[in-house]
């Protein structure tokens, strides 16, 4: 539609007269609103009501980005589209319409050219935003472009604070839960303990008991910590190596990884997780890693279920939001224990536990006692008694000189 701005053009002053369609578009954008999850959806479909309705043949929306350019991307069709020339009137109209914060409806030339409005979307909490409609058939004068393109733009301004809303209630209640988890895990005695009680905490609240917590150390083979289901934390089988190797993927990689049965075998870098499913016979499988505030890394939690695991993303929020308070706590009790001397004595402690290990440090003891009895000894030497001058003995060690053969008085 590459087609030149011309000098005729007619800016609107004064807003055209709405028509009776205004309040049904208003109903339906408020149908789209309550229906749409998705903002990309939400803003693709309204484009294609304001087509059918006849009211918009092009629809673009133009959006300053945070280094100041301004982008266009179009709804209907490819922005592109267009035509150069007459894309770049559309984005200045835009433009004019966000930094002026009014609704502008503009005509190109006197009888059959395109009519253009362009209204801003009040940002919450979006950058700066406008929609452009373009309608390439002339309109009876009591009928505007504006009164129809504000009524979407107030229904997807609606949508953002409605989703901005449901966000920071989201994030207030998953404080809320973090805070509640990491009170009652505090009350553990150990790191392993602790451990265990916040994938039980975490079971309750996802309702199921397929979680595990993986350490990963910097030195050695990842360790499965603790695990809410009995059958996998009471044996070293290969459950729970597939479990500390999906822990140890999300650690190397560094941020949430998720695995759908539906990806199948394609997905890079998500071998681990597929084993792990594949062993545990898993539609779903996540591994979020836990690393504390300076970045330091401890292990990941692992998850793994049927479908419903991924949906709603909720509980995967709330995971990640959970993940660096109980990092700091596990760190702390890991501090607590003492390093590696406590752990030597704590393996030293368990190792009675085994008859070998019990006769091995046993005899290590008793030849350690042995050693430590005092036992005299004899040393054979030579000396030279001089008593001429004073009763010395030039003795050639050095030591208390206990038995002599010489008594004094002798000559």
């Amino acid at each position: 539609m590459g087609v030149k701005t011309s000098s005729q053009s007619a800016h609107s002053q004064s807003k055209p007269v709405a028509t009776e369609r205004t309040p049904r578009l208003f109903e339906e954008c408020a149908r789209l609103t309550d229906s749409c999850q998705d903002r990309n959806l939400l803003l693709s479909r309204i484009a294609t009501l304001l087509s059918q309705r006849g009211l918009a043949d092009f629809l673009i929306l133009v959006r300053r980005e945070n280094s100041g350019k301004w982008i266009a991307e179009g709804l209907l069709h490819p922005a592109e589209k267009s035509g150069e020339e007459f894309l770049e009137t559309m984005m200045n109209l835009a433009e004019k319409a966000v930094l002026e914060k009014r609704s502008i409806e503009i005509q190109e030339g006197r009888t059959s050219g395109f009519r253009l409005a362009a209204t801003p979307i009040p940002a919450h909490p979006r950058a700066e935003e406008a929609l452009v409609a373009i309608l390439g058939r002339p309109l009876p004068q009591t009928v505007g472009m504006i009164p129809p393109l504000e009524t979407v733009a107030a229904a997807i301004s609606r949508w953002d604070a409605w989703k901005a809303f449901q966000l920071s209630d989201d994030l207030a209640e998953n404080a809320f839960a973090v805070v509640e988890l990491v009170a009652r895990a505090q009350a553990a005695s150990d790191e392993q303990s602790t451990a265990l009680k916040v994938v039980q905490q975490l079971a309750e609240f996802l309702d199921t008991s397929h979680c595990a917590i993986v350490k990963t150390p910097p030195q050695g083979a990842p360790e499965l910590l603790a695990c809410a289901d009995d059958t996998i934390a009471s044996n070293d089988g290969e459950q729970s190596q597939f479990i500390s190797h999906a822990g140890l993927e999300a650690t190397l990689q560094g941020g949430v990884l998720t695995w759908h049965a539906s990806e199948g075998t394609s997905a890079a870098g998500m071998l681990p997780l597929r084993r792990l499913a594949m062993a545990t016979h898993a539609a779903s499988v996540v591994a979020i890693p836990l690393t504390n505030q300076e970045g330091r890394s401890y292990g990941a939690f692992v998850f793994w279920g049927d479908a419903s695991l991924l949906e709603p993303r909720d509980a995967i929020r709330f995971l990640s939001a959970a993940a660096e308070p109980v990092t700091e706590l596990l760190m702390a009790k890991q501090r607590a224990a003492g390093g590696w001397l406590r752990r030597l004595v704590d393996q030293l402690e368990s190792g009675w536990k085994s008859s070998r290990r019990s006769l091995l440090i046993g005899a290590i003891g008793m030849l350690t006692l042995m050693l430590m009895i005092p036992c005299p000894y004899w040393v054979a030497c030579d000396c030279e008694v001089q008593p001429v001058h004073r009763r010395f003995l030039a003795a050639p060690f050095d030591s208390k000189l206990q038995e002599s053969f010489v008594e004094p008085g002798d000559v």
